[in-house]
Order: C-alpha cells, then structure tokens, then sequence
C-alpha cells in the first residue's frame, strides 16, 4: 500500500509536468541495506514539492490537487502505516526537479 501510493503520487507529479511534453517522466524505486535497515527510495522527476507546503504534505486532508482528484489522506495513512512497523519516512525535493521519499524499516 506504501509504494503504491508513492507511486500514484509520482505518477501525477509526472502528468501534471509533462502532460503536453516530447519529454517523458521517470520514476524509479531503490532498495538497500543500511546498517540494521532495509531502505525503499521512490523517486520521480516531475514538478516537486514546494517550499510552502512542505512541512503540511504529511497533514490529514492537506492536498495540493484539484477537487475531486485527491483526498489529502494518501500521505498520511503511508506514515501510519510506517509509524506501526517501526519505520521511518522522509523526503528531498525542490520545486521543479522532482522528489525523493525515502522509508527505512529495523529489520527482523
């Protein structure tokens, strides 16, 4: 449910950038081993995250998307759900460039 909600959320930042472009977007998931962690990066080049909403992006119903095309539920619920095993999100993105999420979860 994590990545894919990460994914839907690329997949619109991309539409939404290069929606009318010869240019096409990317995304692209990462795992690795860091210390006693598992790491997940999900990351897009469409239109970032800006500075303004950066520290609401993770708040219930806070939604940067048209009505009727988003809940504002989406990000919250991947924290919950990373809270409850243990784990740990975060993210770079500068408005533009695209965004990074990164999850990290204690192994077994």
């Amino acid at each position: 449910q994590i990545i894919v909600n990460l994914i839907v959320n690329a997949a619109h930042s991309l539409h939404e950038k290069f929606n009318n472009a010869t240019t096409k977007g990317q995304i692209s998931i990462t795992t690795f081993l860091e210390k006693n962690f598992i790491g997940i990066s999900v990351t897009d080049n469409g239109v970032g995250i800006s500075a303004e909403v950066k520290n609401k992006i993770f708040d219930p119903f806070f939604t940067t998307k048209d009505v009727g095309k988003g809940t504002g539920m989406g990000l919250p619920i991947v924290m919950k759900i990373i809270e409850k095993h243990k784990g740990k999100i975060w993210f770079d993105s500068q408005a533009g460039e695209g965004a990074t999420f990164y999850l990290m979860f204690p192994l077994p």
